[in-house]
């Protein structure tokens, strides 16, 4: 299997299965569609998740910064958002930033497709 990468304008860096192409010819990850999604936060030995998806036509929320329209990640279900949140606000605890609220975010519905050849 081959991996796509992408890197979100929040920074976060992911792997797909599924990519985009573009008129110079490069490839780019996408979560639209995506059966396996690699999320890598730091060391990949250490601090790499997978997720696989094996439900056709489901469901992701991507989780989007309201201030500046940037992808932060994603959630399977929306329930998953509050325990995203506790985990990102330990990261910026850690990096010495400050704790963003959830009103900061907003949670974007993606249907999946299924892939097609």
């Amino acid at each position: 299997m081959k991996l796509y990468y992408h890197k979100t304008d929040g920074g976060a860096i992911y792997l797909t299965d599924t990519f985009i192409k573009y008129k110079d010819g490069s490839k780019e990850g996408v979560f639209k569609g995506a059966k396996y999604i690699v999320r890598i936060d730091g060391d990949i030995t250490e601090d790499a998740e997978l997720d696989i998806n094996e439900e056709q036509n489901n469901t992701i929320y991507l989780i989007k910064y309201i201030a500046d329209d940037t992808i932060e990640g994603y959630v399977q279900k929306e329930k998953d958002f509050e325990e995203w949140l506790k985990e990102h606000n330990k990261r910026r605890k850690e990096e010495g930033e400050s704790k963003e609220s959830k009103f900061e975010f907003e949670l974007i519905k993606v249907n999946k497709i299924t892939k097609y050849d």
